[in-house]
């Protein structure tokens, strides 16, 4: 009886709730097609039939519903396919079909779950969209609560609009946040480049992102670190070491005081000086940076010291690496010793001190002895890429010099200068008690003729070198050069070249008070080369109009001037090297001396060392200058900072395209 009475009521329970376990066991069994369907390749018509055609807020959405099917595990797993994240859907609710119609397999549109997260998408669409990106991988997974997709073993992201794929073991792609995370074996590949790491993070709306220990090649530099950090227009990384992997020949100049106010126009290391291959050199550098061009990277290195094996030479304010042999000047606490007009004889050890925006100052205390009189004094020299200052004071003559330049362009600068010499091109080094002026030079080569055509322009304040009441004026004057050759041969298995042709000078000068002068000059010139032994002699005629109001500008050299420049490496270890300009006719107008030029040069070193000693007869001074070539293929530079940095014209432009189109 009881036995009955149980059945009873249990099919009268049954019979009761018939409506709902139907619709109950409809509601199972969608999310059950719904996941067979996500692996199938097409959705008929038929297919999309069996779902229904509107959702109520009590029933389970498509991933909630895998939820429940799946307590244990929060995620769709075992997709082999690839999924695609595109614009997102504005519709708070969408019903399964509409869904499902939305999904092109095997490539997967995800939509977004609720407006909250629609909105914010939304917001910041408003400023960075949502970056459209494709992802593959062995195995891919989806986490609807944290809107991220993780991709597992041979994981690829695709960024279409930047034409960009970073390749990692393990990749995470947040779609709210609209951010990427690599690990493991990451490279970012763009064309023919790429960039390596162990671990990256990019924003893909801030433009920003940091790479663990990452390794950045170009076809000039590769820069491994420990650390790096991605900006909009660059790329810093830290703590690293950098190898030129170009054959760059480096090439350093150390001077002393006169050397740079008297340097003699003679050079005796440009064809002599061989790079070293025996790792003699070693760098080591505050900054590196890397400017990306259209044809090239121009590669920077800011306060760099140089080593002799574990010795520190000197310090370099900067190294500007483009193409062929680059010429720095670097600053050595070699003592400064030599002699110049209006200080004497000087000698005094010197210290090198950094100083900020990459630039070093050289200081020493000073003996100076003139005129059989002892002295003191001292001397400083700030250096930087842009600037070059000089001061110096004697006690032996009381006078102070001062000798600089600023560089405003690449052909404009300032010079200014009190007591020392300036450098007047073809017309000499000439000495104003002060002066200041703009100068711009432009060198050309018109092809067509086989024509080389030198201008320098300059206008300034300048006041004669005995003027004691300080009274100058202002002068302004162009002058230039032509040059052509109408005879050459070369050989250079047996080191032989001569090379013939015409040259000609003119220059016009304009003073304050109504002075105006004008010279041409013009003549054959012949540059020999025969083994160790190099040679340039040329005749000049001139013609001269008008008289300058300053002694210190007149033209020195006379109607008939004969120059010559005559080198010879007598071997590896010695060079010599004699500059002279001759008035054949006595008539210059500084004086009768036949000799205008009178410049002796002896360079004692190794083919990638070499120290020159230089004595100018006419000007007594002595001019001294450490030279050295370093080979810089495949040597590493150890840095504190590199940064590379696109010249993209661009308003703005993927940040993952610039970091990697090196």
């Amino acid at each position: 009886m009881k036995k009955i009475f149980f059945i009873l009521v249990l099919g009268l329970i049954i019979t009761a709730n018939s409506a709902n376990a139907a619709e109950f066991m409809t509601d199972l069994a969608a999310p059950v097609s719904d996941l067979n369907l996500l692996n199938n390749a097409e959705l008929s018509d038929e297919d999309l039939d069996k779902f229904p055609q509107e959702e109520e807020e009590n029933k389970f959405s498509l991933f909630k519903t895998k939820k429940r099917m799946k307590p244990q595990d929060e995620t769709i797993s075992s997709i082999d396919a690839n999924i695609s994240v595109g614009d997102t859907p504005k519709e708070e609710k969408k019903t399964v079909k509409e869904r499902l119609s939305g999904l092109n397999l095997p490539k997967v549109n995800l939509p977004l779950l609720n407006k909250k997260k629609e909105e914010a998408v939304t917001k910041k669409s408003d400023n960075n969209e949502v970056s459209d990106v494709q992802i593959e991988a062995d195995f891919l997974e989806y986490y609807p609560e944290k809107s991220e997709i993780e991709a597992i073993g041979n994981a690829k992201i695709y960024l279409p609009s930047q034409d960009v794929t970073l390749y990692a073991n393990k990749i995470v792609f947040n779609h709210d946040l609209n951010t990427v995370v690599a690990k493991d074996n990451v490279k970012l590949v763009n064309q023919d480049s790429e960039t390596t790491g162990d671990f990256i993070n990019l924003n893909l709306s801030s433009d920003e992102g940091i790479i663990e220990n990452p390794i950045t090649n170009t076809y000039e530099i590769s820069i491994k670190a420990k650390e790096g950090r991605v900006y909009s227009d660059r790329i810093e990384e830290y703590d690293g070491v950098a190898k030129i992997l170009k054959n760059y020949d480096l090439k350093f100049a150390a001077r002393s005081f006169a050397s740079y106010v008297n340097p003699g126009r003679l050079d005796l290391h440009e064809e002599t000086m061989k790079a070293s291959d025996s790792g003699i050199y070693h760098l080591k550098t505050q900054e590196i940076k890397i400017n990306s061009e259209e044809e090239h990277n121009i590669i920077t290195m800011k306060n760099t010291g140089v080593y002799a094996k574990k010795i520190k030479i000197g310090v370099v304010p900067q190294i500007q690496v483009v193409s062929g042999k680059q010429s720095s000047t670097f600053e050595t606490n070699i003592p400064e010793f030599g002699s110049a007009s209006n200080i004497g004889l000087y000698a005094g050890p010197a210290i090198v001190l950094n100083m900020p925006k990459s630039s070093t100052l050289k200081v020493a205390p000073l003996l100076t002895y003139s005129d059989n009189k002892l002295g003191f004094g001292g001397f400083a020299r700030f250096l930087h890429d842009k600037n070059r200052t000089e001061i110096m004071y004697g006690s032996s003559e009381d006078k102070f010099l001062i000798n600089g330049q600023q560089m405003l362009t690449d052909r404009l600068s300032l010079r200014y200068s009190q007591n020392t010499y300036q450098d007047e091109w073809f017309l000499g080094f000439r000495r104003p008690r002060y002066s200041a002026d703009l100068q711009y030079n432009r060198a050309d080569f018109v092809e067509d003729l086989g024509l080389t055509f030198t201008q320098r322009y300059s206008a300034g304040y300048f006041v004669d070198e005995d003027d004691q009441i300080g009274q100058g004026e202002m002068r302004m004057r162009w002058m230039t050069q032509g040059q052509k050759s109408f005879y050459r041969y070369q050989n250079r298995d047996k080191n032989v070249l001569v090379d013939a042709g015409l040259i000609s000078q003119t220059a016009a000068t304009v003073y304050s008070k109504g002075d105006v002068t004008g010279l041409f000059r013009f003549g054959p010139i012949l540059t020999t080369r025969l083994g160790p032994w190099k040679q340039s002699l040329i005749y000049f005629q001139s013609a001269t109009a008008g008289e300058s109001p300053f002694a210190f500008d007149k033209y020195a050299y006379g109607k008939s001037n004969f120059v010559f420049v005559e080198e010879l490496k007598i071997c590896k270890y010695l060079t010599i090297g004699y500059l002279g300009s001759i008035a054949l006719l006595r008539d210059s107008s500084f004086d009768d001396n036949m000799w205008q030029e009178n410049k002796i040069l002896l360079s004692v070193g190794p083919d990638y060392a070499k120290f020159t000693l230089g004595y100018d007869v006419n000007r007594q001074s002595t001019m001294l200058t450490l030279s050295m070539l370093v080979g810089a293929k495949d040597s590493e530079i150890e840095f504190k900072k590199a940064t590379y940095k696109t010249n993209d014209k661009e308003e703005k432009k993927g940040f993952i395209n610039r970091l990697v189109n090196i």
